[in-house]
């Protein structure tokens, strides 16, 4: 075995023990431990803190000059920090729900804005679901597909394939399924046919040809087309759905869907939609910007 699928399969051992006392212990104990393993895992990371941290001293400029900034935090250090905090808690969640000790996490979920739901179920053409990873997104595929209908997650294969049946047993656990990106496409058309909602997390780089150059945060970067182009192929609403913690809670914001221009070219309306999307999730991250996943190398490949 070489050493790096030694250091791969280490950590997911480590990973799985971690998970038993959080799903364990008493949710208001398990969360607070948490948090703090969050901290600990900011002094341990030293190359993953430095990245946050080069990031949001580049982006906190333009954050801080648009009219949606909603934070005390001005420092990169400091956002870095929360959003350790942020990780642990995470961590300390989906143990729960991955060990099926999570169901009253899930119960607890407040959702806002189910009407805008209810408006693009009333089309017909089934739901386009985009969300950011911000907070914890995982929970909200569950608590979403529980309180309204079965939805599928749209989903990349993972390095190594024990990463994956994690996520997936997680994933599908109260009746969500799966559809992995690379050989999907029919398998989403389908969904979307028979009126289902999938839920596509867009904030991750993809290259040409399946991405194109747009703004996200003052800056261009490489934005998949999946969504826009699935939504002006089957002429489903692309509807933006984000998780954040407030007050110790868990809130699912639905947002009204994206306005897609209805004349121009296939590249003029592909690249209008994207620029809605990406703006969709930027606002939310101004609003909550620890709760964003700051460490994942976003415009990577852009000069």
């Amino acid at each position: 075995m070489r050493w790096d699928d030694i250091r791969w399969y280490s950590a997911y051992l480590a990973l799985m023990i971690v998970m038993i006392p959080f799903a364990l212990l008493p949710p208001k104990i398990s969360t607070a431990l948490g948090e703090k393993l969050g901290t600990l895992l900011y002094h341990l990371l030293s190359k993953w803190r430095r990245k946050g941290v080069k990031t949001v001293t580049a982006m906190l400029p333009y954050m801080q000059a648009q009219p949606s900034w909603n934070s005390q935090e001005n420092s990169p250090d400091l956002i870095i920090r929360k959003v350790f905090s942020n990780i642990g808690i995470l961590i300390a969640e989906l143990s729960r729900l991955y060990l099926g000790t999570g169901k009253a996490l899930i119960d607890a979920v407040e959702f806002r804005g189910l009407e805008n739901y209810e408006n693009a179920c009333n089309k017909g053409h089934g739901i386009i679901g985009i969300t950011a990873h911000c907070g914890n997104w995982e929970l909200m595929a569950l608590a979403l597909g529980l309180r309204t209908a079965p939805i599928a997650v749209v989903a990349r294969t993972m390095k190594k394939d024990y990463f994956s049946k994690i996520l997936e047993k997680l994933r599908v656990r109260f009746g969500n399924r799966v559809i992995y990106r690379d050989n999907g496409v029919k398998e989403m058309l389908l969904f979307l046919k028979g009126g289902g909602l999938i839920g596509i997390l867009p904030d991750q780089k993809v290259l040409a040809p399946h991405g194109i150059l747009v703004d996200f945060l003052g800056k261009p970067c490489w934005t998949t087309v999946m969504p826009v182009k699935l939504a002006l192929k089957t002429g489903s609403p692309i509807l933006p759905f984000f998780i954040h913690r407030e007050n110790g809670k868990n809130i699912v914001n639905i947002k009204p869907e994206l306005e897609l221009l209805t004349m121009g070219s296939d590249e003029e309306r592909i690249l209008d939609g994207s620029t809605k999307m990406n703006l969709a999730i930027e606002n939310h991250i101004l609003q909550y910007p620890t709760q964003w996943n700051w460490l994942y190398r976003r415009w990577k490949g852009v000069r």
